[in-house]
């Protein structure tokens, strides 16, 4: 689903001032009135309300406070706590200003914020205006469900290219180094076979018969056995490890 780019722009500053302000505790309550009719236009004006007090709770009678005056029936509006205006136009600038799109030196497409003002009821105006240019908006612009799997999806297969990279390369040291010992195996069975046949035959440890030259296998441990014995066992009959 697609939203017009009032409602956009209303969701993204609705989540910079709930991160900014209300969930740090420095505002409670607020209003984003949009005061441009035609939003097809590429300038859109609002006011930012920032009311004197927030609503508490609500009385169902009328009642007698401690001081002797009386409240309700109806809602009880307490003082609202809010930043210094200072603050609360510098964080906004900061926050919008990184999204400023500039063309030739100029900035084209923006979100600017006025000097306050505070009205009969002690509620503070600031004007806000939004400049689009063409398709440019000024704003983080929402992500839809369907961009968001798309990412989603884009995100997990490049983390799945990279896995099967790194998956590679360890099968390729891998088979590296077991060549290389497969080599140092043939060397080392090659030098043991040839002192061998410089020796006495000795006998098979399993079956205990002289173990002729060409029957002869060596192994890892540097054991000698029978290649008919070998081929039956699991371990080195003498030292126990396995093969």
């Amino acid at each position: 689903m697609t939203f017009s780019r009032s409602v956009q722009f209303h969701e993204v500053f609705e989540e910079f001032i709930f991160k900014q302000f209300i969930d740090t505790c420095k505002l409670r309550t607020w209003r984003l009135i949009l005061l441009t009719e035609n939003t097809r236009k590429n300038i859109h004006d609002y006011h930012i309300v920032l009311p004197r007090k927030y609503f508490a709770y609500c009385l169902e009678k009328q009642v007698v406070l401690a001081d002797g005056t009386t409240e309700g029936p109806g809602g009880v509006y307490f003082p609202q706590e809010m930043p210094s205006m200072e603050d609360f136009i510098q964080e906004t600038r900061a926050y919008f200003d990184k999204f400023v799109h500039m063309k030739n030196g100029k900035i084209v497409s923006g979100v600017s914020i006025g000097t306050p003002i505070e009205d009969e009821n002690g509620n503070k105006i600031i004007d806000m205006q939004v400049v689009y240019h063409k398709k440019y908006q000024p704003y983080p612009v929402p992500f839809t469900r369907e961009q968001e799997l798309e990412i989603n999806l884009i995100t997990a297969n490049r983390r799945a290219t990279q896995a099967e990279m790194i998956l590679q390369e360890h099968n390729s040291i891998k088979n590296a180094e077991a060549e290389r010992f497969a080599k140092l195996e043939r060397a080392f069975r090659k030098m043991a076979m040839d002192a061998y046949t410089k020796e006495e035959p000795k006998d098979c440890p399993v079956c205990l018969d002289p173990i002729a030259v060409e029957n002869l296998h060596i192994t890892l441990c540097g054991h000698h056995i029978c290649s008919l014995c070998n081929s039956k066992c699991s371990r080195c009959p003498l030292c126990r490890d396995e093969y």
